[in-house]
């Protein structure tokens, strides 16, 4: 029997399955597919039996890194070498391949079982690495065909964009890096804070909030978590400069992904249970929702705009046919984009033109006219393809199908859309008329109903318990934690731009904001950008906001021996918190930044905390320990000057008390920085 936590799926009856004894067939599936007729049937023998292969590992290096193609060389260099000649029960493993399609070289492929991985030293180094890295947001796990929509979107730093089914979060994560990617590939004050947004909805609460675990490791203050129903995803307001001041309009976004729900009958490498749980019905159930979503999606995109459809399955039904369905519904307002020319070296098929329709047991419906009465009504139109003509004039060919016998690969579908210039909705009229002459947005307001809890988790409690705060503010949508932006004349607020000699002309004060009700500073300080900001302030009772922004600034209490101290000397009492190290570094004085080396960084990572007799009577830190204030000062140290593997800029936040200091990281980054900075070390797995 398989391990739980790996290979098995708990049943009623609290038995497991053991996945690897799961006959990897379903002829339902092989039958459905014969009657599609999209290849021969040699390769459709063949995409069968990938299917019934384990999905390789892939992982991609972030971009928005200014270090990122370091971490590329790092990898290949000492990682490369230890996978080489390594052979588990003689079974020799295959070494790491570089993703072809993807730009730069930078995403790989591991076709390496986890089995194998948990029995040698040299590929354990390999997962340590794997892990380390993706907490600290340098990598990112995630499947191969996860990976190219966002590719096709193009996203710049001003851009607005919206993920509409943005759950579990790895393509939101891709196209943040994005927006924070600098043109010329150095760090500045601009990609850390760019203008542009990344909206990323999911329709389920709790999915909703665990997106905020995939986004977190970015340090982004310029991504906003909303929960709703995609396909009835209200318009988002925002206040405009108009001829007679200032005006609300609605926010167009410049790019969308929807990556929309599906039967996922293209993901068979990794979701074994499929093998035993393939049906059409599932398919047959989510086209009517498919196309909403999508046309919710055309209704938000911004003239010019581009939106990206994809699912991962190769069903023509949640695929072509909801593209064509759109399309015909669409009236020229958007039209199919010809992606032949980009990442040309993906392979990809064509969009199809013909497929056959059946029902959910598997018989197959020439027409929707052939459809027998019980049928009526349950079968939707859309489903079948339009006249082959009409097809060719849509363009459907240049939708592109990802076959996971091609590259390795899962299965997956992508078509991009283009928001033709005369398209967009008139500002003429009052926003609220609008609002109410929107069919497609009439229910945006309506609650979704939460599913039925057994037991209260802690969390539920907590968010059954916000109703009623969020009542007394006007609020519906009940936020968990508010967003509340802090009054610029707030003495807290005065209080760190003052003790970290920070210039409001260089970053405004009312950027920052709290997460409770009363809009006072507690425990934690937010930052935004002005976008971000204008969002929450026009859609507080129309949108349900879960996470956002970036924490920046923390309060940190003293200990015994030196509260008293700090108090007389008026010390204050918030430091830069770590996932703001970076942007802080550009906006506090030089004053506020301790410069030392390698050698004094090293002993702050091997200890909790330090006194000036950790130091050798030469070292740096040594010299400035006496002139160091009390409270926080920022740490630099310059990798790139150092006997460092990856050569970067680290800014860590110093907390500095009467007697000791500490460096204000996790240990899970103290790990990721040592393991940067020394590189792996075999002799620690033998």
């Amino acid at each position: 029997m398989g391990r739980r936590q790996y290979s098995g799926k708990k049943k009623r009856n609290d038995e497991f399955i053991d996945w690897n004894q799961v006959p990897r067939r379903n002829e339902g599936l092989e039958k459905y597919y014969k009657l599609q007729a999209l290849m021969s049937d040699d390769e459709l023998e063949s995409l069968m039996s990938k299917l019934a292969e384990p999905l390789p590992t892939t992982f991609r290096i972030s971009s928005c890194n200014q270090h990122a193609t370091q971490v590329r060389d790092h990898f290949i260099k000492h990682y490369y070498p230890l996978i080489e000649n390594v052979e588990v029960e003689g079974t020799k493993v295959s070494p790491p391949v570089i993703l072809p399609w993807y730009p730069n070289q930078m995403a790989f492929m591991l076709d390496i079982p986890k089995t194998i991985i948990r029995k040698s030293p040299p590929l354990k180094l390999l997962q340590q690495f794997l892990v380390l890295e993706t907490e600290a947001g340098d990598i990112s796990r995630q499947e191969a065909v996860s990976m190219i929509p966002p590719l096709f979107l193009h996203v710049k730093n001003h851009h607005k964009v919206l993920d509409m089914c943005a759950a579990p979060g790895s393509k939101t994560a891709q196209l943040l890096e994005e927006l924070h990617t600098p043109a010329d590939g150095q760090e500045t004050f601009e990609s850390l804070l760019p203008s542009g947004i990344v909206v990323a909805n999911d329709a389920d609460n709790k999915r909703a909030h665990m997106l905020v675990h995939q986004i977190k490791r970015l340090n982004s203050p310029n991504v906003l978590i909303v929960n709703h129903d995609a396909s009835f995803l209200p318009h988002f307001h925002v206040e405009v400069d108009g001829p007679n001041g200032k005006e609300k309009s609605y926010l167009k976004f410049d790019r969308i992904l929807a990556d929309v729900p599906c039967s996922g009958d293209g993901t068979f490498r990794k979701n074994i249970s499929l093998w035993n749980d393939w049906t059409l019905k599932t398919a047959l159930g989510l086209h009517s929702t498919q196309i909403k979503i999508l046309k919710r999606g055309i209704d938000l995109l911004a003239s010019s705009g581009r939106l990206v459809y994809s699912t991962c399955s190769m069903n023509p039904i949640e695929n072509e046919a909801v593209v064509a369905a759109v399309l015909k519904s669409s009236k020229g307002s958007v039209r199919l984009v010809d992606v032949s020319n980009e990442i040309p070296e993906l392979k990809r098929g064509p969009g199809v033109k013909r497929w056959t329709v059946c029902d959910s047991e598997l018989n197959a419906y020439p027409s929707f006219e052939s459809l027998p009465k019980e049928l009526n009504g349950k079968m939707a139109k859309s489903l079948w393809p339009l006249p082959e003509e009409e097809l060719t004039q849509m363009g459907i060919e240049r939708c592109m199908r990802v076959y996971p016998h091609h590259q390795n690969t899962g299965g997956f579908f992508v078509a991009v859309f283009e928001k033709c210039d005369n398209s967009d909705v008139s500002m003429n009229k009052d926003i609220a008329e609008q609002d109410n002459s929107d069919d497609v947005g009439k229910n945006v307001d309506v609650e979704q109903p939460m599913p039925k809890k057994q037991k209260s988790s802690n969390f539920e409690k907590r968010l059954m318990s916000a109703e009623n705060r969020a009542l007394k503010a006007g609020n519906k949508y009940h936020e968990l934690d508010p967003f509340v932006y802090i009054k610029e004349n707030d003495e807290m607020l005065n209080k760190i731009y003052e003790s970290f000699k920070m210039d409001e002309k260089n970053l405004k004060k009312d950027l920052f904001f709290v997460r409770n009700l009363e809009g006072t500073i507690s425990r934690a300080v937010y930052i935004s950008n002005s976008l971000f900001k204008n969002i929450i302030e026009c859609n507080r009772n129309r949108v349900k906001f879960v996470h956002g922004g970036l924490k920046i600034f923390v309060k940190q209490d003293f200990g015994s021996l030196s509260k008293e101290v700090a108090k007389d000397a008026n010390v204050c009492v918030f430091r830069v918190q770590s996932d703001g190290s970076r942007l802080a570094s550009h906006c506090i004085s030089k004053d506020s930044v301790l410069t030392t080396n390698l050698s004094d960084l090293m002993i702050f990572l091997e200890h909790e905390a330090v006194t000036v007799d950790n130091f050798p009577e030469d070292s740096i830190f040594r010299k400035h320990f006496e002139k160091l204030p009390l409270g926080n000062t920022l740490l630099y140290v310059d990798l790139k000057k150092e006997n460092s593997v990856i050569k970067k800029d680290v800014y860590i936040p110093l907390w500095r008390s009467v007697r000791m200091c500490n460096v204000m990281i996790s240990n899970a980054e103290k790990r990721t920085l040592k393991l940067q900075i020394e590189g792996p070390r075999i002799e620690d797995q033998a």
